[in-house]
């Protein structure tokens, strides 16, 4: 920051809610006071959302964003991987009566009249 360079820092908004922005070591006054300190721009404020990921879909080169998880499993990051290659996956999922596998990938959906990118089962069976 003592060169001028501006940086990304990671915070917490009033609201206990998670982000990051960028800004850089400036000169400011308040209250007629002049002081040096880290400045933000306002246009770089992103909220961090910890229950979605985001990536470049391979088959159709466009950035997408999907949930971390599906039912009771949780995406390793090698299954993200390979989800936004556009290969499936086989998770393994817990349910009452003991365990079963899906085998799915990522598809565009749709719910309540809004689109979303998710992971959806083609096959179904028990462990």
């Amino acid at each position: 920051m003592l060169n001028g360079e501006t940086i990304t820092i990671e915070c917490t908004s009033k609201k206990g809610t998670p982000l990051s922005v960028e800004g850089k070591l400036s000169q400011q006054k308040y209250k007629d006071k002049t002081f040096w300190g880290f400045a933000y721009d306002k246009n770089t404020i992103k909220f961090i959302d910890n229950n979605h990921f985001t990536g470049i879909y391979t088959p159709n080169g466009k950035e997408i964003r999907f949930k971390n998880s599906w039912s009771t499993h949780k995406f390793t990051e090698s299954e993200k991987d390979k989800l936004l290659a556009g290969q499936k996956i086989r998770i393994k999922l817990k349910a009452k009566k003991g365990s079963w596998y899906a085998t799915g990938g990522l598809k565009e959906q749709e719910y309540k009249g809004k689109t979303f990118w998710g992971f959806y089962v083609e096959k179904k069976e028990w462990a």
